[in-house]
């Protein structure tokens, strides 16, 4: 009985630790993920940004063009 009193007792205390490091390393992997997510969309919004740019570059050498002819007429 003592025997067994003394293995539960480790069995209770020890199991535990495995199941905390078990939700800390998931909560890690969670974490990586998430920042790669995060790494992702920033990527993402910086091409659109350099798209919006590019593009608003050629609105407005289209429209000085565009004034360029007009008062050249």
């Amino acid at each position: 009985m003592r025997g067994t009193t003394i293995r539960l007792l480790l069995a209770l205390t020890l199991a535990p630790a495995p199941l905390a490091c078990r939700e800390g390393s998931e909560a890690e992997r969670d974490m990586e993920k998430a920042k790669e997510e995060v790494r992702e969309g920033l990527e993402e919004a910086r091409e659109e940004i350099e798209d919006e740019k590019e593009e608003a570059k050629r609105a407005i050498q289209d429209a000085a063009d565009e004034a360029r002819e007009y008062f050249e007429e």
